[in-house]
């Protein structure tokens, strides 16, 4: 995550799995599949992942400010070389049970 000192909710289908803070990450494993990963924000972000078996992927999550300053989200899919990169500069958070 990008740029603030935001909290940003995150769910993975529809889940909630806990708050994104600056320079933090989650780690789940999933089943091959579509799968969607939101963050909850007054405007919000989704992106779907169709996720292969021994894959990884690496989403970034970024706070924005729409109309009238309020907060937002945008979430991207990135590179494995990226993804990396931010995890190594980047705290791990523990999925909310």
């Amino acid at each position: 995550m990008k740029g603030s000192g935001l909290i940003i909710p995150v769910s993975l289908n529809n889940q909630f799995k806990g708050n994104m803070g600056y320079k933090t990450y989650f780690r789940w494993e999933v089943e091959p599949g579509k799968h969607t990963i939101q963050a909850h924000m007054a405007k919000g972000a989704e992106i779907d992942l169709m996720a292969t078996e021994g894959e990884s992927y690496f989403v970034y999550s970024e706070t924005t400010f729409a109309f009238m300053g309020q907060p937002g989200a945008e979430l991207t899919l990135i590179s494995r070389s990226e993804g990396m990169d931010a995890v190594r500069s980047s705290k791990f958070i523990a999925e909310k049970p």
